[in-house]
């Protein structure tokens, strides 16, 4: 809600009909960006507009290329077993995704307003996890069959 008596931050004479969404500004309807449905001031329009971050597609892409050897492990298990292979790049994959993602996700969110590189960074942590647990345990199985 906007008080009657709120002005523009850029335009003082004029009655504000908006309140930036990220930095709290009052809004004339001149000074108002929309980005989606929400109304922000210009300079943080052009924040929230930013492209999404590489670093971000990398954890993605490092975390799908993990599952993808896994997918092709045990569709391709019965014919040629690739063993080793199968733990070996997945596990520092998915561990190298979670970092990337983990770093990527505090730098766009300490940057308030990159949301769609927050919300990317989090996708590739929650693929990479379960990929780096899932290998962790096949190496302690394999450890411990061995050592039986």
């Amino acid at each position: 809600m906007i008080p009657s008596a709120a002005r523009c931050g850029e335009h003082p004479e004029v009655a504000a009909v908006d309140v930036c969404k990220r930095c709290g500004r009052f809004l004339c309807g001149d000074c108002v960006e929309l980005v989606g449905e929400d109304a922000y001031c210009a300079a943080c329009a052009a924040k929230v507009a930013l492209p999404l971050s590489k670093v971000a597609r990398l954890a993605v892409a490092l975390a799908l290329f993990g599952w993808g050897v896994v997918g092709v492990a045990v569709l391709t298990s019965r014919e040629h077993p690739l063993g080793v292979l199968a733990v070996l790049l997945p596990g520092p994959a998915g561990l190298v995704a979670m970092v990337v993602a983990v770093l990527e996700w505090r730098r766009a969110r300490r940057a308030h307003g990159e949301q769609r590189s927050q919300r990317v960074a989090f996708v590739a942590l929650v693929l990479a996890a379960p990929l780096f647990l899932l290998m962790s345990v096949l190496v302690a199985y394999g450890v411990f069959m061995v050592t039986r």
